[in-house]
C-alpha cells in the first residue's frame, strides 16, 4: 500500500512539473515533498518509534550532580545507578555518567575564551607531550586547569599550529573546495585532507560563509557549467570542471595512498 501511495505521488509531481507554466514550481515541490514525508512517517501497524538519540534532560543532569556529590566522583557504578533512564537501553552507565560530568558538568570545567597565557603555555606542551608525533592531549590537558583534552586539541588544530594558513583563499583552493564537495558532501575531515593548511572550521566556514552563496546565485551553472554569458561566476565554474580535474585526483590519490 505504501509503495503505490508513492508511486501516485511520484506521478503527481511529474505532472505538477508539466504543468510549471501554469504553476509556482517551488510551491509545487514543496507540496509534494511534504506529501511524501507524510506518507512515509504513517506506520500500517506496529509501536511507534522513537528518537535512538540519547540526549540528557535536565532532570538527569541534576540526579548525576546529586550523585557525584554524595559519592564524592569516586564510584561511578554507583552513580550510574542513581541515573535511571526513561528506558531500559536508555539508563546511564558509568562511562556516560563520567563523560557527561567531566566535559559539560563539572564546575571548574574553563568554558570561556581562551587567554594568551594558555595558548603559549599550550603550544609549549604540544613540544613536550609529543609520541609518535601525534600530542598526547590528555597529558596536556592535565597541565592546563579547567580545560580537557577535546578542547586542547581543537585549539590547536584550529588556532594555534603554525602549519594553519590564515591568508585569503586562493582561485585554486576554491575550486578544489567545490569539486571535493560536490563528490563528498559536507565531509569537512576528508576535503581537509586536499587542502594542506585549512582546518575543518575554515573549510566550513568558508563554504557556507562565502562560496556557497556565490554558487547559489547561479543554480544552473552549479552543475552544468552554464550561467549568464561573460560572467564572472560561469567562468569560475567552467574552470572547476576543467581547470581542476587533474590536480583534484592526483590529490585524491595521494590521500587514498598514504
Amino acid at each position: 500500500m505504501f509503495v503505490r501511495r508513492e508511486k501516485e505521488l511520484r506521478k503527481k509531481k511529474i505532472t505538477c512539473v508539466q504543468g510549471a507554466r501554469r504553476l509556482d514550481t517551488t510551491a509545487c515541490h514543496v507540496l509534494i515533498q511534504s506529501s511524501i514525508r507524510l506518507c512515509r512517517s504513517r506506520r500500517v501497524n506496529g509501536p511507534t518509534r522513537r528518537s535512538s538519540k540519547g540526549g540528557w534532560t535536565p532532570e538527569q543532569d541534576k540526579l548525576l550532580i546529586n550523585a557525584v556529590q554524595r559519592y564524592e566522583g569516586k564510584n561511578w557504578k554507583k552513580i550510574a545507578e542513581c541515573v535511571p533512564g526513561s528506558w531500559e537501553e536508555d539508563k546511564r552507565n558509568d562511562i556516560k555518567c563520567q563523560h557527561r560530568w567531566r566535559k559539560v558538568l563539572d564546575p571548574n570545567l574553563n568554558k570561556g575564551p581562551w587567554t594568551k597565557e594558555e595558548d603559549d603555555l599550550l603550544s609549549e606542551l604540544v613540544k613536550v607531550f609529543l609520541e609518535n608525533d601525534k600530542p598526547k592531549w590528555s597529558k596536556i590537558s592535565k597541565q592546563l586547569p579547567g580545560r580537557i583534552g577535546k578542547q586542547c586539541r581543537e585549539r590547536w588544530h584550529n588556532h594555534l599550529n603554525p602549519n594553519i594558513i590564515k591568508t585569503m583563499w586562493t582561485r585554486e583552493e576554491e575550486l578544489i573546495l567545490v569539486q571535493a564537495q560536490r563528490g563528498q558532501g559536507n565531509k569537512w575531515a576528508e576535503i581537509a585532507k586536499l587542502l594542506p593548511g585549512r582546518t575543518e572550521n575554515s573549510i566550513n566556514n568558508h563554504w557556507n560563509c562565502s562560496l556557497k552563496k556565490r554558487l547559489e546565485q547561479f543554480p544552473n551553472s552549479t552543475f552544468s557549467g552554464s550561467g549568464p554569458c561573460g560572467s564572472d561566476e560561469s567562468n569560475f565554474i567552467n574552470q572547476s570542471n576543467i581547470v581542476t580535474s587533474r590536480l583534484l585526483v592526483n590529490q585524491i590519490s595521494d590521500v587514498t595512498s598514504s
